[in-house]
């Protein structure tokens, strides 16, 4: 997926690396020739490779490396596939070389800091199960997910916010979570806001008012109807949504949600199409001043230091709320059938 001259997405096999690059033999040319021809390609210059350091997953396994080259770095699988490409950038681990260091996909860098996982901006992880989460568990499948995709090539942001208008959703700045259903809440206004201004058979009338500034009794079905409503779980959300398009849009449509992996690319698919927004989980092990939480995102940007936000309605009285990327973990969605 391309945003605007921020990320590129390229799809490479292991014979042919796509941008122009000719036909390459594997077999005639090592892991970094292969990287640094790719780069050359992509960044429409002669780079050449400084230093290489090697990048663990959740899994304790050494699938990934990182470049230095030129001015900026790189980061690849042992395949050869980009996860990302940064000119004018340092090496994120700079500061850490000293230690075991781990990738978990774009924006997520983290070395082992005496048995704790701590991200390279200082934020910790949890790295067994508790009674209260399993982002480990979570985070692994995620791992795994970056490892068997499409890989994203990555460049500097220019700190533009694209995406819907945030007037759409000021008629829902109101509707807040006072009892901790926050996933019911993102489910009502995603639903409001494609009945609203895409199609108005998504939410029967006799639940809500197309175009009203009350939810009517949205929020209060989708809460008796999710399970574990004041969850978090994404599976909880996208459940109750169901019930409400099924009701009259069952035909036409149908919720999605995906509980690992990273969230940027999707969530950004989703605001640049339909429906335009997205239900974001945020997690407050990744460093969310929210706690666990549900938002919508109806805006992203990139800085140019390389972060990632999203503009939101976040349930506590904001329409236009920025969240950090790094903080996300699981989304919910509609699909077009």
């Amino acid at each position: 997926m391309k945003l605007k001259k921020n990320i590129i997405k390229i799809f490479i096999s292991t014979l042919m690396v796509l941008l122009s690059i000719p036909v390459i033999n594997v077999s005639a040319l090592d892991l970094k020739d292969i990287v640094t021809m790719q780069l050359s390609s992509l960044l429409e210059k002669n780079v050449e490779i400084s230093s290489i350091y090697h990048l663990y997953d959740l899994n304790n396994e050494q699938v990934y490396d990182l470049y230095e080259y030129n001015d900026g770095y790189a980061v690849a699988t042992k395949n050869g596939f980009i996860s990302e490409a940064m000119p004018n950038s340092d090496n994120p681990y700079k500061d850490v070389l000293n230690k075991k260091l781990y990738y978990f996909g774009p924006y997520n860098y983290f070395y082992d800091n005496k048995g704790v996982m701590t991200s390279v901006s200082g934020e910790t992880i949890p790295t067994t199960r508790s009674t209260e989460n399993n982002f480990s568990e979570e985070l692994i499948k995620a791992n795994n997910e970056v490892l068997n995709s499409n890989p994203m090539v990555m460049t500097r942001g220019d700190n533009v916010w694209r995406g819907t208008s945030s007037s759409r959703f000021t008629r829902y700045k109101n509707w807040k979570n006072t009892n901790n259903t926050c996933g019911p809440h993102v489910a009502a206004v995603i639903l409001a806001y494609i009945d609203d201004y895409i199609d108005d058979r998504i939410v029967p009338s006799n639940i809500r008012t197309r175009n009203s500034t009350s939810p009517g009794k949205l929020i209060t079905e989708l809460t008796a109807h999710t399970t574990n409503p004041t969850a978090t779980r994404p599976v909880n959300v996208s459940n109750g949504m169901w019930y409400i398009i099924s009701k009259q849009a069952g035909l036409y449509y149908a919720p999605g949600y995906q509980s690992v992996g990273t969230t940027w690319g999707k969530a950004v698919e989703k605001i640049k199409g339909f429906p335009n927004c997205v239900g974001i989980g945020l997690v407050k092990a990744f460093g969310s001043t929210y706690g666990d939480h549900w938002v919508v995102g109806y805006q992203y940007k990139e800085d140019a230091n390389n972060k990632g936000y999203f503009k939101c309605y976040d349930s506590w009285g904001k329409s236009d709320a920025t969240i950090h990327a790094s903080w996300t973990l699981g989304l919910v969605w509609v699909n077009k059938k």
